[in-house]
């Protein structure tokens, strides 16, 4: 689990990537990764979580 400064630190990339975005008109999508399984699983169930947002949304 990240401290608070390590998460003041990511908070802070995050606004700069979405700053960043916005102004070239990139979307981006958010979704929670899933904490048990190997880096492919994990990738996957990223993907489909992302996809099914956009269903919703």
């Amino acid at each position: 689990m990240p401290n608070s400064t390590e998460l003041a630190f990511i908070n802070g990339v995050m606004a700069n990537i979405h700053s960043s975005a916005v102004k070239a008109g990139i979307v981006i999508e958010e979704s929670k990764q899933p904490i048990r399984g190997s880096p492919q699983e994990k990738a996957k169930e990223l993907a489909i979580a992302a996809y099914h947002s956009r269903e919703i949304n």
